[in-house]
């Protein structure tokens, strides 16, 4: 089989070239994002006049939000300052090769013991509007006790579009 580079292709690759040169800088940019939650066990305010216990992840419910960007490697130490097992399942995150950091107690991980810290290791390959919960006894601490907060994996293509601006 014969290999023939006409004109038309030539145009075709150069075309090309520059569009990976603006695409790739975009893409070698993820970064090594840290974070560290704690779970506590508090009484907050709800409503005007109405408190409630709650197990807050940094002393907050809902959450604190965490920011990534696509393709970032995400690394998140929980350190369980409660009296009772605690995880954290990252909903609608692939898990690609990071299963065990999906924080399904018996089946990825055991719940985290009062006391003990665990780290949770993930690739941040899927963009979007994603959350985080306690996979412990789901109805009581995500439903009653407002144990869960936001993760925002921005897109690779919004990003390019706003470096573009």
């Amino acid at each position: 089989m014969q290999f023939s580079l006409s004109k038309a292709k030539i145009k075709q690759g150069l075309f090309l070239l520059p569009l990976f040169s603006i695409v790739y800088p975009v893409i070698s940019q993820a970064e090594l994002r840290q974070f560290e939650m704690t779970v506590e066990e508090l009484e907050l305010e709800i409503a005007p006049g109405f408190k409630s216990k709650v197990w807050a992840y940094n002393g907050q419910v809902p959450g604190p939000l965490i920011h990534v960007k696509e393709g970032d490697d995400v690394e998140v130490t929980m350190i369980n300052n409660t009296t009772t097992n605690h995880t954290i399942h990252w909903h609608g995150v692939y898990q690609t090769n990071s299963w065990q950091s999906d924080g399904v107690p018996g089946v990825s991980q055991l719940g985290t013991e009062p006391g003990e810290s665990h780290v949770y290791r993930f690739k941040a390959d899927k963009p979007g509007s994603l959350w985080y919960h306690c996979h412990v006894n789901v109805p009581e601490h995500v439903g009653l006790r407002g144990m869960w907060g936001g993760l925002l994996s921005l897109s690779l293509k919004i990003r390019y579009r706003l470096k573009k601006k």
